[in-house]
């Protein structure tokens, strides 16, 4: 296959479905053979792939393609947003996403709206994998949207991480499928506002529930240490956290040391000083104690 032979869209399409069959230095190697050719011939070429339905293969090397040429694909991705076929929608959404390019953002915002729920799901991720604060106002207003899309775009805010997003987040608490997302990214945003309605959720009769909570708001209390008395905590959660203290999951009984710690839960001292020489989590479970005892 030299440089040479590369010169006709039949070639280059052969080479394509060979693509996987290659060491991984032989693919940068023809990556980087196909990158030198004309984009009127590299870019039909990708586009035939990217429709071939008959050949993952070959449709998953020219995406590869399309992100590795980044920026000078930009323009055909952005154009392929708007394609009739909505499975060439959804992978150009993913491939701006994998590019991580900001100059993709207003066409994915656009994609939040589009008719195909997989296209709008994608863009959603790839919202939140760009990171640009333009996303943040239309990722909340997708929340409010289809079901199926809330996931994505809770996901998506907790990646930019944004303060607007908390009070929609909280909303989203209530709603069953919708709220495991929120926590996750109430938890990646960090604001000490959303302790109050995250600790209802720590005596949730769903375990996971109640795990995916903690972990939130011990991440929140890691930024926040002295923000305990935004977390009112019950008798029944308080009962539940030193229970999590016993617990084999070591995540766990370190995330209800640190929410023990910073809510001065004196009932947790006996437990917290028995961890006290735990390989894991003592310094943690000493840092609580220290903390309660300054109560």
């Amino acid at each position: 296959n030299n440089n040479d032979a590369l010169n006709t869209p039949e070639a280059l399409i052969s080479l394509l479905g060979t693509y996987y069959d290659r060491s991984s230095e032989e693919q940068t190697r023809l990556a980087a053979l196909v990158s030198g050719k004309p984009d009127d011939l590299v870019y039909p070429v990708l586009e035939q792939a990217l429709r071939n339905d008959a050949n993952a293969n070959l449709r998953n090397a020219a995406m590869e393609l399309y992100v590795t040429f980044g920026s000078r694909s930009l323009p055909r991705l952005v154009m392929l947003l708007q394609d009739a076929n909505e499975e060439v929608r959804t992978f150009a959404a993913v491939m701006l996403g994998t590019m991580g390019n900001r100059e993709a953002v207003p066409a994915l915002i656009n994609a939040l709206t589009d008719g195909d729920l997989n296209v709008k799901h994608a863009a959603a991720e790839s919202l939140g994998r760009i990171r640009d604060d333009r996303a943040v106002l239309p990722l909340i207003e997708a929340l409010t949207g289809d079901m199926w899309l809330q996931f994505p775009a809770a996901m998506a805010l907790g990646e930019l991480a944004d303060s607007r997003a908390v009070g929609p987040l909280v909303a989203l608490l209530e709603v069953p499928g919708a709220n495991m997302p929120a926590i996750q990214a109430l938890g990646k945003i960090g604001d000490p506002v959303a302790l109050g309605p995250l600790g209802k959720l720590l005596e949730d009769e769903e375990p996971s529930l109640r795990e995916w909570t903690l972990e939130a708001v011990a991440a929140i209390f890691a930024r926040w240490p002295d923000s305990g008395n935004n977390l009112p905590v019950s008798p029944k959660a308080s009962g539940i956290l030193l229970e999590t203290l016993n617990s084999d999951n070591h995540e766990a009984k370190r995330n209800a040391a640190i929410t023990l710690g910073c809510c001065r839960i004196q009932e947790a001292l006996p437990s917290l000083v028995g961890l006290c020489a735990d390989r894991d989590i003592g310094d943690v479970a000493r840092k609580a104690i220290s903390r309660i005892g300054r109560s």
